[in-house]
């Protein structure tokens, strides 16, 4: 029996939060673990589109948190979604060498007005190779005010300042962040994504806290970083072994399920391989270099240092047979 407070629950078709909670938007809309009755779900067209960074489904996904929102669909600007789509398909990067699609979009030709995104954590954060997916929603003025973003959260907690346990994104593009705001006629989904990637998933999350950014340069803000980014890569982490298992058993997300697997039968071995380098750095490497070259390259999510907690380590030595057993090949 997995233990719930130190590692990571079995996945069910109700739950997907680390504590074995209801989805935090439970209430208000589809949650991750709200994906269910999802075998009548039609996705052959997922499985043609599988290689494209954007393609158009047929149907649209039933799990997708704004789906309630009928009402926009009767007024929704259908020229200015179809210049959205066009930036997009120009837009989104190719596939890495690997196959990894930096940010992948899915469109819905029976609701123009949603969309669903998922998002690699880029290399070099506490965030690296895990999937985040956020559901978008085009509304009635648009393109004069901003889309509405969801982030399917699988936590209580908050691993980024910026995405809340709620599924709030805070972001000023989308008006719920300082900064410059939305600009009708100029901003785009694009820039939408491309900000979430770049300005959200960050190397030191923890400056993106209003005010802390001043603690940079300091001690203070070096020993307040690191224990964010420690905090943070254990959410990652747990995050990552749900929406693994999530995409397996309960066929989450909608229109993106089959990509969700694929990337961690890729990059499983690498989130594991990170984990060992940081608990045993010179082991790691020692045994990576014997036979391993068909291995890919451990997830560059943290720096081994000799400054890393006990405590970070400890809930990583618990945390790694369960992620072994959720990415074994």
């Amino acid at each position: 029996e997995e233990e719930e407070e130190e590692g990571l629950p079995v996945v069910g078709e109700d739950t997907l939060h680390g504590e074995g909670e209801p989805s935090a938007s439970a209430s208000g809309g589809s949650g991750c673990g709200q994906a269910r009755n999802n075998d009548n779900w039609e996705d052959e067209d997922e499985d043609e589109d599988k290689d494209e960074a954007f393609a158009v489904l047929d149907i649209f996904p039933t799990d997708h948190h704004f789906v309630q929102n009928g009402a926009e669909t009767e007024r929704v600007n259908a020229a200015a979604i179809h210049k959205e789509w066009k930036v997009l398909r120009r837009g989104l990067g190719a596939a890495e060498d690997d196959g990894t699609m930096p940010i992948v979009v899915r469109a819905f030709e029976s609701r123009l007005d949603l969309l669903r995104a998922m998002i690699v954590g880029p290399d070099g954060t506490p965030y690296a190779d895990t999937l985040f997916v956020f559901d978008l929603q085009i509304p009635q003025a648009y393109p004069d005010e901003p889309p509405r973003v969801f982030f399917h959260s699988t936590s209580s907690d908050r691993l980024n300042p910026n995405l809340y346990e709620d599924g709030k994104v805070c972001l000023s593009l989308l008006g719920t962040w300082s900064g410059p705001g939305w600009v009708p006629g100029t901003s785009t989904l694009l820039q939408v994504l491309l900000s979430i990637q770049g300005l959200i998933l960050v190397p030191q999350p923890f400056y993106n806290e209003p005010g802390f950014e001043k603690q940079a340069g300091s001690d203070e803000g070096a020993q307040n970083c690191r224990a964010y980014n420690e905090k943070a890569r254990l959410l990652t982490l747990r995050h990552a072994a749900l929406t693994s298992s999530a995409a397996v058993n309960a066929r989450w997300p909608l229109g993106l399920w089959r990509l969700v697997r694929g990337h961690y039968e890729r990059r499983g071995g690498a989130i594991i391989q990170g984990v060992e380098l940081l608990l045993e750095p010179v082991a790691s490497v020692a045994s990576s270099n014997q036979g391993a070259a068909e291995e890919p390259e451990p997830s560059q999510a943290v720096t081994p240092s000799p400054s890393a907690s006990a405590g970070f380590l400890r809930s990583l030595g618990k945390l790694l047979p369960k992620l072994r057993s959720r990415f074994a090949r």
